[in-house]
């Protein structure tokens, strides 16, 4: 779903080169033998993998949580609800139901409603976040 030269590509390449710059000036004269540098920088490159795959899942939970906003502005209330309720919260379709008012198939199609919506909503997120378009 990543588009090459999007804006997660972009993050990777940088947070690459801000570890590359990092170990390079870490690199000093009698800093140890070559078995502590060795373990060195297999920890920065396991550390450096670490904070690319945290900085995409906050990426994506931040791009979810936008899409989710700007979705639940577009539908009416007790169709958010029931998407909440169900999807979100994890209720049974008779609970959601029961609790709005509505019944089930009511429920569980306006939760498919506003899945799809979200959806659609991410992919234009995505595709607006790339640098350079």
């Amino acid at each position: 779903m990543e588009a090459p030269g999007g804006f997660r590509g972009w993050l990777r390449t940088l947070t690459h080169h801000a570890c590359a710059d990092l170990l390079k000036n870490r690199k000093r004269p009698g800093r140890g033998s070559g078995d502590s540098r060795f373990l060195e920088l297999l920890e920065s490159v396991v550390a450096r993998d670490a904070l690319v795959k945290q900085l995409d899942e906050v990426f994506d939970r931040e791009l979810l949580e936008e899409a989710m906003a700007r979705v639940q502005l577009r539908v009416e209330p007790h169709t958010w609800n029931a998407f909440r309720l169900l999807a979100l919260d994890g209720r049974s379709g008779a609970e959601a139901a029961k609790a709005l008012g509505m019944k089930v198939a009511t429920a569980l199609v306006a939760k498919s409603k506003v899945q799809k919506l979200v959806r659609a909503e991410l992919r234009k997120l995505d595709s607006s976040a790339g640098v350079g378009k």
